[in-house]
């Protein structure tokens, strides 16, 4: 088998050709396979592939008792890692399974947001050349939020959710969170790629149809023989069609994919190993700094999709592009500073990198010069995006965005607190 350096090859998708030493493993499924797994040796007829990610695949799949389910199976050394509790996916889908175990057992009804999160269907074990892996059932979904939005953005260049529809969908966001958090962990990777548009009513001959007319596909077949005596064939990744309401007054968004959450008791181990947590563009301050973090975080995240949502500015609320003389964390914390106002001094310079970033009195080391390219103040960002809105519109928006982004962490709202915000607490989600 050759290492994945040797090969001159770049595989379209994940990498399921290479052993698990040299690409986590990913499970080399094909259409038609059947599985036989799962406490009542469940038959599944694999139908297509869904996507990818870092942790595993996600492949649509057929069964006469699950019926259409998703099934995300991880990468042999997420498996592994799953199994040895260093990583937390399902550990998040049991206590999410449990809070709602626990409310029907009291004859509760059940906890606010249950139905914004993204539950397991069931978790099993399935083999292949590169070991055993965990594969988690799940409902499915359509897309997620991030390629909906790329989507219309291709068909319109100018497109953005009205105000009222923002609200509905981070409200959502928010319920979802708040259920999320009473399983006492930390998701550190909300973003619009990991909220996903269920598929709703009676779906089921509507897909079939959909599946019939729009088969899987594959890329071209690969020879490498240093690789595979066999060719190489790679399936494309391949969603699927909104199927539901079609008003964006009925939409319903839920919180998914939880391969990067972590519990609250163990975010301070991944802090004194200088671990970074959440997507480099929308890193909250105190994980730069290195200093303790929580759930919190998940609040900042929340403020920065809301953000996207309003600007259309997907990714990027902080730009961290390349500055001449300053490195990816240097640019991070000038660019909250231009965007959200000056940090508190207390906060930074008890932070174990503070005096990395900061002088005695607070202020950055390597502020935004003037002739780097500013991006803006809150207001401003909110105002040249939305020149449409009433001045009552952006101030509203930009005091609820403010509470997310709050740059001290123990002055940020709990998910609790923040859902009677105003800007949002009437607002129908359901």
């Amino acid at each position: 088998m050759a290492d994945e350096s040797q090969c001159s090859w770049i595989y379209p998708e994940e990498p399921h050709m290479y052993p698990s030493s040299v690409a986590g493993g990913y499970i080399p499924l094909k259409i038609g396979q059947k599985l036989t797994t799962g406490p009542w040796d469940t038959e599944f007829t694999v139908l297509r592939k869904l996507g990818w990610g870092a942790s595993g695949s996600v492949w649509l799949v057929h069964s006469e008792h699950y019926h259409f389910s998703a099934m995300k199976v991880l990468t042999a050394v997420e498996s592994k890692a799953c199994s040895q509790q260093y990583r937390y996916e399902l550990e998040a889908l049991t206590r999410l399974q449990q809070l709602k175990e626990d409310a029907a057992a009291q004859s509760k009804p059940l906890p606010l947001g249950s139905h914004y999160c993204i539950p397991s269907i069931s978790l099993f074990a399935v083999d292949s050349t590169h070991s055993g892996h965990w594969a988690i059932l799940l409902p499915v979904c359509s897309s997620s939020l991030e390629k909906f939005i790329g989507d219309a953005m291709k068909k319109n260049i100018g497109f953005r959710f009205e105000l009222n529809h923002i609200k509905r969908i981070v409200r959502q966001v928010s319920v979802g969170l708040h259920f999320f958090h009473a399983t006492g962990m930390v998701h550190t990777d909300l973003k619009s790629s990991n909220l996903f548009i269920p598929l709703e009513g009676q779906y089921t001959s509507e897909l079939s149809e959909y599946l019939h007319t729009h088969p899987a596909l594959a890329y071209d077949p690969h020879v490498d023989l240093q690789i595979s005596p066999e060719p190489i064939i790679t399936f494309r990744s391949q969603t699927l069609p909104r199927i539901g309401p079609t008003s964006f007054d009925q939409w319903h968004v839920c919180l998914g994919d939880y391969g990067e959450a972590v519990p609250v008791e163990k975010t301070h181990e991944l802090t004194s190993k200088g671990q970074d947590v959440m997507p480099a563009s929308m890193r909250a301050p105190e994980v730069t700094l290195h200093a303790p973090w929580g759930q919190p975080i998940d609040i900042w995240a929340l403020g920065a999709l809301a953000f996207e949502l309003v600007t259309g500015d997907m990714g990027h609320i902080f730009d961290v592009s390349p500055v001449s003389g300053m490195n990816i964390d240097e640019i991070r914390l000038a660019r909250i500073e231009e965007l959200c106002g000056p940090f508190p001094k207390s906060s930074v310079l008890n932070a174990p990198r503070g005096k990395s970033f900061f002088d005695s009195e607070g202020r950055l080391l390597k502020p935004l010069l003037g002739g780097t390219s500013s991006r803006g103040t809150l207001h401003q960002r909110i105002e040249l995006a939305r020149p449409d809105w009433s001045k009552q519109d952006i101030l509203e928006t930009e005091g609820f965005l403010k509470r997310c982004l709050m740059i001290d962490p123990a002055v940020r709202p709990t998910v609790k607190e923040l859902l009677d915000d105003q800007w949002y607490s009437h607002v129908a989600y359901h």
